[in-house]
């Protein structure tokens, strides 16, 4: 055999180790430059398991051309077959899904209704609160006692007076033990001219921005010897007189606690008048005659918590009086338990009761001691 033809045995065989072995065949090149092709592989049983990527041509073309440049995207330059915008969103799956523009429409438009519902609603319920506030102070007048805020500045007879007076008069006629009514001080004038009592008054408007004649009405916060009483209506009388005057009056409980025992083993009580009537006249034109120049100046060396701050004096003559006719339970006395006063203890019934046409009264003004 030839050195020739034994290479050829020798190429044949290298070739057919490596198909043996499964490795990729590459062409063989003689030496004598002939060109010997592998075969083609049979297909397996299991090729057609195969992934389809396994099966691609790989050396198959680009089906597509990126020579160009794809065209700038612009999302409202979609246009649908028949040159319709945002034709391709309309036809998106979430907005075919979900109801579409419609229902996003609908949704929007419930948003919008409920916020001009609260607005509404709100505006309204101001413009009701604004009306009852108003029909409130228009109907009721003041309201309870408005606390003790002095109310100056304001139209005459409006703001807040302290009226110093004196005890003019004292009757003990409606009770059988003359100790059960007191009259503050619990001394006239002829018995001691230096004794005051004051009253301190607050006078507003029963119905704002009325200029009615009878649209005032006075209550008293407070005073030394615990009368008060509030939301009171004056009345006009003789107006465009001299006598001109704002007149009130007002039934009232009086609680009155004795000077001096009432009881044989001298235990302390407390009597009640529960028909006493309190009645005053604020004059417009007379002129006070008390306390005079002397008294003021007396005053005002007082220390500054003896006078009601920023009550101002009331510039005219003024009358205040309680009365008290007599009856049976005139008064009602009842002895104190463990030290307290009240209407729940044992009634003294050692009073004799007096004729009805009879009076207790108290009469203090400021004018003609």
């Amino acid at each position: 055999m030839s050195s020739q033809s034994r290479r050829q045995l020798n190429t044949k065989r290298s070739n057919r180790s490596l198909v043996s072995l499964g490795e990729p065949r590459l062409s063989i090149i003689a030496e004598d430059g002939d060109v010997v092709l592998p075969s083609q592989p049979q297909p397996t049983v299991r090729s057609h398991n195969r992934r389809h990527i396994r099966r691609w041509h790989y050396d198959d073309p680009p089906r597509h051309s990126y020579e160009k440049s794809p065209p700038p995207y612009s999302m409202w330059g979609v246009s649908g077959p028949a040159g319709e915008k945002l034709a391709q969103v309309k036809r998106k799956a979430y907005f075919v899904t979900r109801g579409g523009w419609r229902r996003l429409i609908a949704i929007a438009i419930i948003i919008l209704a409920i916020i001009a519902g609260l607005i509404a609603g709100l505006v309204v319920g101001l413009k009701k609160r604004n009306s009852n506030s108003a029909n409130d102070a228009s109907n009721s007048g003041p309201a309870s006692s408005p606390s003790e805020t002095p109310m100056n500045n304001q139209t005459f007879p409006l703001g807040s007076y302290a009226l110093t007076t004196f005890l003019d008069a004292k009757a003990v006629d409606c009770t059988s033990n003359a100790d059960t009514w007191r009259c503050y001080p619990d001394s006239t004038y002829a018995q001691n001219p230096a004794s005051q009592a004051i009253f301190e008054l607050i006078i507003a408007e029963t119905y704002p921005g009325s200029a009615t004649e009878n649209n005032y009405t006075i209550y008293s916060p407070k005073t030394p010897f615990s009368i008060q009483f509030g939301n009171t209506t004056m009345d006009l009388v003789d107006a465009g007189t001299d006598n001109e005057r704002y007149t009130f009056t007002l039934p009232l409980q009086l609680v009155v606690v004795p000077m001096h025992p009432i009881t044989t083993d001298n235990t302390q009580a407390s009597c009640y008048y529960n028909q006493t009537t309190f009645t005053g006249a604020l004059y417009t034109k007379q002129a006070s005659t008390f306390p005079s120049s002397q008294n003021n100046t007396e005053a005002s060396s007082q220390p500054a918590n003896s006078m009601p701050l920023a009550f101002k004096p009331w510039p005219y003559a003024a009358q205040m009086s309680q009365t008290q006719q007599g009856g049976q339970n005139v008064p009602a006395c009842y002895e104190a338990i463990d030290g307290f006063l009240s209407a729940q203890g044992p009634q003294i019934t050692t009073f004799t009761p007096e004729p009805s046409g009879s009076m207790c009264s108290c009469v203090w003004k400021n004018y003609d001691p």
